[in-house]
Parts: structure tokens; C-alpha cells; sequence
């Protein structure tokens, strides 16, 4: 009796510490999601300023080649005036490739956080947190009648009930005593795997 207590007390225990590593872990999830919403929005800053540069540096290009038709004496028109247009879509097209990259990074960031933010939900989840910790009891209870059984000769393997062995399965189990309710015990022969039946 005194073990089954060790036992019990042992995955108390383990249960208490099993519940604070997961409220850990669901505070360093949602930490590092505020860390990923903070890289976002330092990412939007950064690509509004980088479009703006763009910007101005374009309109500065442009406005030179302009100039530099009109001082060379060729009028803005035909030819010229296409080479202008041309270069001013070109720049409008990186203008928008520039503004596509910063949206999808955004995006990229937000699923980050929000997968943080799940992640960290499903560590402080009550369910998860009962159901983690009813494996560790079963696991308990499971070491304690392994231990048990051992104890009892079986060396550490659970004895099968001879009320549940049919006489097909009985040629790949082997007896190992009497079983409590009577009758022969029975565990499987793991020395002789060819004797398994499928």
C-alpha cells in the first residue's frame, strides 16, 4: 500500500508540474506572438519608407529625363514622349512589386502571431491540461502494476486474466503462476516472437 501512495503522490506531482510547464509555455507562446506583431509593424514602417524613397527617387529620375530631352532640343512628343511613358509603367510596376512584397510579409507575420496565439491557447487549454493529465495517471497506475507484477514473479510484464485468454491465443502465451481469481495467469512469450498468432 505504501507504494501505490509513492505512486500517486509521484504523478500529483508530476501532474502539478506538467500544468505549469504548459501555462509556461502558453505565456511564452503569447510573448512571442506580441514579438512577431512588434517585427510586423517595425516591417510596415520600413516598407512605407522604402516605397517613399522610391517614390521620390523615381519622380527625380524622370523628371531629369525630361529635362534632359527638352535641354537636347528633341520636342516631348512620338518617340520621346513613349521612352517617358515607358519608363514611368516600368517604375509603376516596381512600385507595386515593392508594395505586393511588404502586404505578403504582413500577412506571413500575422500567421506567425496567430499561430503563437493558438499554440499558446492549446498549452492553457483545461481539456489538454486534464487530458495530459490523465495519461500520466494511467501511466501511474500502469507502473504501479507493472512494478506489482514483478514483484509477483511476472518480472515486470502484466499478467492476462485466464477468463480472456481463448484456447487459439493460449500457444503464444506462456503460464507464469495462478492467477487472483483462479486459474492460470498468462503473459506473452516475447523470448519466442515465432509463437505469435495473428
Amino acid at each position: 500500500m505504501a507504494a501505490g501512495a509513492i505512486f500517486a503522490l509521484a504523478a500529483g506531482v508530476k501532474m502539478y508540474g506538467d500544468y505549469k510547464a504548459n501555462q509556461d509555455e502558453a505565456k511564452a507562446h503569447r510573448a512571442n506572438a506580441a514579438a512577431i506583431q512588434a517585427q510586423k509593424h517595425a516591417a510596415e514602417v520600413a516598407a512605407k519608407r522604402e516605397l517613399q524613397i522610391f517614390e521620390d527617387e523615381s519622380d527625380q529620375y524622370v523628371g531629369s529625363m525630361v529635362t534632359n530631352i527638352a535641354r537636347s532640343g528633341v520636342s516631348l512628343e512620338g518617340s520621346s514622349l513613349m521612352v517617358i511613358a515607358q519608363e514611368q509603367a516600368s517604375i509603376d510596376a516596381e512600385y507595386r512589386a515593392i508594395s505586393f512584397q511588404a502586404k505578403e510579409r504582413a500577412k506571413l507575420f500575422d500567421m506567425q502571431a496567430a499561430a503563437s496565439l493558438t499554440s499558446a491557447k492549446r498549452a492553457s487549454d483545461p481539456m489538454n491540461n486534464l487530458l495530459q493529465a490523465a495519461g500520466t495517471a494511467t501511466s501511474a497506475v500502469g507502473q504501479y502494476y507493472a512494478g506489482q507484477d514483478a514483484s509477483s514473479g511476472v518480472q515486470g510484464k502484466s499478467a492476462i486474466a485466464p477468463s480472456t485468454v481463448s484456447p487459439a491465443a493460449k500457444s503464444t502465451l506462456v503460464p507464469n503462476g495462478t492467477y487472483a481469481g483462479g486459474g492460470t495467469s498468462y503473459v506473452y512469450d516475447s523470448t519466442q516472437p515465432w509463437k505469435r498468432k495473428y
